[in-house]
């Protein structure tokens, strides 16, 4: 080791000393502020010993509601001209619908007639028409795209939709066909 590398450690070793030092002081500070401040914590929360025998107040318990789950009131297919299954879907009687898409059709969310059609033009369509008639938020249609881990469409949930409506079934039925129809051609190269 070389004289000048020596030096250097002597001065790194009085800076570290120094810290230590400065270290041990703050903490010191620290260690008398608690004691000050346990103190006053103390003197103010004084309880007498008639409070200390008294029974506890048992507990109430807190119960919480859960919703009871949905029953499943039918499961539709989705088929393409020539018999290919599109689509799964699940309908229940809360008036959710469960859509589960081909997993042979892998898409993401951006491609055009899932986004620009189906999202855009009937979800957004039917959740504005909703609000301006005037439903609450949590009452109007909503909707839920869930992806795999590669972003690929893998579920979309729709919410508050009349199910019993033979109207609004069909246009939903035949907008989801439209889109996943295209998407098979776009994806196959058609």
């Amino acid at each position: 080791m070389s004289d000048e590398q020596l030096k250097k450690l002597v001065e790194l070793k009085k800076e570290l000393e120094s810290k230590k030092a400065n270290l041990e002081k703050e903490l010191e500070l620290l260690n008398i502020n608690l004691s000050i401040i346990n103190a006053a914590i103390a003197e103010r929360s004084f309880v007498t010993a008639d409070t200390l025998l008294k029974p506890h107040e048992e507990k109430q318990e807190i119960k919480i509601e859960e919703k009871p789950k949905p029953n499943l009131v039918r499961s539709e297919k989705i088929l393409d001209i020539d018999g290919y299954v599109l689509a799964s879907m699940n309908i229940f009687d809360d008036n959710h619908i469960e859509i589960t898409p081909n997993n042979e059709l892998k898409f993401k969310e951006d491609i055009s007639p899932f986004k620009n059609f189906l999202i855009k033009k009937v979800f957004e369509g039917k959740k504005s028409s909703d609000i301006e008639e005037g439903r609450p938020a949590e009452k109007a249609f909503s909707y839920e795209i869930k992806k795999d881990e590669e972003g690929n469409i893998i579920e979309i949930s729709l919410k508050n939709i009349d199910i019993n409506d033979d109207q609004e079934m069909r246009n939903l039925n035949g907008s989801i066909k439209w889109t996943l129809k295209r998407i098979r051609e776009k994806l196959k190269g058609v």
